[in-house]
């Protein structure tokens, strides 16, 4: 059995997200395959990434403020794994690339956000090690196809056959019986409830959060009962405060931390899920929601639109105006909100792990076959 190393950095980066996320489904769904002809091994010691406490093949988790700067100093110093076929890397820190080999190198690009938006970073690009990791590669895995044309405009100096685009996929089951629940609570639900917005994840910079407090703000004046449950992303900001207060929102914005198993009750709970960004690498939480039956509303950011396939209501980033419109219309149309749903689960079926997983084993084969 071959071997294939991932490292940490994903890890002591990120205490949740769909990075992280995708490489722990990535990992689990190789290590099952059956029969197995790879298994992954994790290169690192410490992280405070909660989601790694049931992956035993993952580090030593803490839970504690000191553990991300601790293993930033460590992490890249150690090694702990030195037999593998292939490695694989998480992410692109600078303090990683002395580890990575000329061959036998796989990256996954996720975005190209900071190089299309750099007004968003400060004017400066986080992802500078990028380019480096790229020329270590011997092949490179994007998560949509949006996202390998925007690699091949910043770096046209790639090989086009070397760049292989494998989708995500839900960790949630797609079933008919989420949608016949979720359509069933929406009928049992009386004009007078509350219509239950769901947003997942960060709010900072390119991902716009402030188009849906713009159009919160009309809904309120138009009458509308609704809250908008935000999850992840932190406790909200002083100045997000301010606007919420201002625009009216105090009593309908709502932030919580989730579990998998408690985010999966709230897009099953919801009566719609939004995904607000100028742009995306791929959407998890856009996928997660319609494979669980939740109707949603995207902006027209390309991979947004890769991913829904035409099931979801789209908005123009910008326009505040559109975005309400298209909650008012989930919110009044139970034929509209049904119809949304079906469409989402059964595009959400194109996209599933085993396959993310079959995918990569055969890019890791192609790159073994080349190198030797």
């Amino acid at each position: 059995m071959r071997k294939v190393k991932f490292d940490i950095q994903a890890f002591q980066r990120m205490e949740y997200g769909g990075i992280p996320s995708y490489f722990i489904e990535l990992a689990r769904h190789i290590n099952l395959q059956d029969p197995s002809e790879f298994r992954v091994v994790q290169d690192g010691m410490l992280t405070s990434n909660a989601d790694l406490r049931a992956n035993s093949f993952f580090p030593i988790y803490f839970n504690s403020r000191l553990v991300r700067p601790v293993a930033k100093f460590v992490n890249p110093r150690i090694s702990r794994i030195k037999d593998y076929d292939l490695i694989h890397s998480t992410y692109y820190h600078e303090s990683f690339l002395k580890k990575i080999p000329v061959n036998r190198h796989i990256v996954t690009i996720h975005d190209m956000i900071p190089e299309d938006f750099p007004e968003h970073f400060g004017g400066s690009n986080p992802h500078q090690a990028k380019s480096k990791y790229l020329q270590k590669s011997s092949a490179v895995i994007c998560v949509s196809e949006h996202t390998k044309n925007r690699l091949l405009v910043h770096f046209p100096w790639l090989d086009k056959d070397s760049v292989f685009v494998v989708h995500h996929g839900s960790k949630f089951k797609s079933t008919n019986k989420n949608v016949n629940a979720s359509s069933s609570r929406r009928k049992s639900k009386s004009s007078s409830k509350t219509f239950r917005i769901l947003y997942v994840g960060s709010r900072l910079g390119y991902k716009n959060f402030q188009v849906l407090l713009k159009a919160g703000n009309l809904l309120v004046n138009n009458g509308l009962k609704f809250e908008i449950i935000c999850v992840g992303g932190g406790l909200f900001s002083e100045s997000e405060v301010e606007q919420i207060h201002d625009y009216g929102l105090k009593d309908a914005m709502h932030q919580i931390k989730a579990s998998g198993s408690e985010l999966e009750k709230l897009y099953l709970s919801s009566d719609c899920h939004i995904t607000t960004s100028l742009a995306e690498g791929f959407g998890l939480p856009l996928l997660e929601a319609m494979s669980l039956g939740c109707p949603t509303i995207i902006s027209s950011a390309e991979a947004l639109q890769e991913v829904s396939g035409g099931s979801s209501l789209v908005f123009k980033p910008s326009d505040h105006s559109e975005l309400a419109n298209h909650i008012r219309s989930l919110a009044e149309s139970l034929e509209l909100a049904d119809h949304k749903a079906e469409l989402g689960l059964l595009r959400s079926r194109k996209f599933n792990w085993d396959s993310t997983a079959t995918q990569t084993i055969a890019i890791y084969n192609h790159v073994l076959e080349t190198c030797q």
